[in-house]
């Protein structure tokens, strides 16, 4: 079966309301141009999900695990993504080699995850250096240290980040 196909169907079992819904996606980004603080006009994004490839599977007791490669261009991504049986929640361990350069004329290749979700909220609450912010949804991307507090009233999620 094909990686992604297969790779879809596990996480649309986990969240079985959101069938047709993307719900994982790396891609790669040129901006023009790029500072510290601001990101520029992207000039082209890449799908990375597209390359993954499937290394390896493991049915556990208490997780399910998918090993992934993705490899662009002279960089390499390596994930092991665990589907925890008796929580709701999934892990993402991941591995990267960025190897990529960029130039102010062909702009700074940008690695991004995303996680669409269907949660409507009008704010999202991030971890800031000693404490949080409330922020509002706008459809800007907003800075955090290593956790996002998302969620509406009835549903949540907790993106946690440990680097």
């Amino acid at each position: 079966m094909d990686a992604k196909i297969l790779l879809g169907l596990m996480l649309r079992f986990f969240f079985n309301d959101t069938a047709t819904t993307e719900i994982y996606t790396l891609s790669l980004h040129d901006a023009l141009p790029i500072s510290s603080w601001n990101i520029g006009r992207i000039d082209s994004v890449k799908n990375l999900y597209n390359n993954v490839k499937i290394v390896r599977t493991v049915k556990g007791p208490v997780a399910d695990i998918i090993e992934t490669e993705c490899s662009f261009k002279k960089s390499r991504i390596n994930q092991q993504i665990m589907f925890f049986k008796k929580q709701d929640k999934i892990e993402f361990r991941t591995r990267l080699s960025w190897q990529e350069t960029g130039a102010p004329k062909t702009g700074i290749p940008l690695l991004r995850v995303s996680f669409p979700l269907k949660i409507t909220s009008a704010s999202a609450v991030y971890e800031i250096p000693f404490g949080a912010v409330q922020r509002p949804n706008n459809g800007q991307e907003a800075p955090a240290l290593k956790w996002v507090d998302y969620s509406d009233g009835e549903l949540g999620v907790g993106l946690l980040n440990d680097c």
